[in-house]
């Protein structure tokens, strides 16, 4: 039977992969050609069972409304109705989707800091490609890190600005040495970073890897591809 709160998720908005974590979804907008879930390959879908549902054009949620949405799940029993021990097996919040969550950076923070301060030790991680100017960085990740984002996850298409680029397609004139700059300067911040690539011909995933442990990513996942 499943627990009360996977029936309670509003799609769109929240949605769950494997029952156990809170995700939500702010936009579907990526400022690149290719976001991670469209790099996972042709035949990639979200499980049918996450509640995963696209947004779609002109209908990126506002604040109230995603607070909302979490609170449902919470109120619901995410989290509590499981046997957590302590407060370093909270599974959080996880802010990811078709888009990236810091296309709407403002947003992002406040709905970080608002439901920090009703559930305290939320645990909260932004899923993201991490396209911000070398010059914006320091601004974003003191941004992130005062709303109460404490994990990144970035993904780390290629090893070098060729085959990034190719993979990408980043738009704005944004590319890899800024996605590079960004985890240096959230991994020195304290935000913990998580970095992933897919595991497919033609990516070196042994160079990622150790392209980003030089950065102060904390681990590496490779993910699968789907034909």
């Amino acid at each position: 039977m499943a627990s009360s709160w996977l029936t309670k998720l509003v799609p769109g908005i929240t949605y769950s992969l494997r029952n156990t974590t809170l995700y939500c979804s702010l936009t579907d907008t990526v400022l690149a050609k290719h976001s991670l879930l469209s790099s996972r390959g042709p035949a990639f879908q979200m499980p049918a069972n996450s509640g995963f549902k696209k947004l779609g054009e002109n209908n990126e949620p506002d604040v109230q409304q995603v607070l909302e949405a979490l609170e449902i799940a919470y109120q619901n029993g995410y989290e509590t109705d499981t046997n957590y021990a302590t407060e370093d097996d909270l599974n959080g919040i996880t802010f990811a989707g078709a888009g990236d969550p810091l296309v709407r950076l403002n947003a992002l923070c406040d709905i970080c800091s608002t439901f920090k301060k009703q559930r305290h030790g939320v645990p909260i991680t932004v899923s993201t490609l991490a396209l911000v100017p070398a010059s914006d960085s320091k601004e974003v990740v003191s941004m992130l890190e005062s709303s109460g984002v404490e994990k990144l996850s970035v993904f780390l298409a290629a090893e070098n600005p060729v085959k990034y680029n190719k993979a990408i397609e980043p738009e704005n004139g944004v590319g890899f040495s800024d996605v590079c700059n960004f985890i240096v300067t959230a991994s020195e911040a304290g935000i913990k970073v998580t970095t992933s690539a897919i595991k497919k011909k033609g990516v070196n995933i042994n160079a990622i890897r150790s392209l980003s442990e030089s950065l102060g990513a904390v681990e590496f996942k490779a993910r699968t591809y789907h034909e």
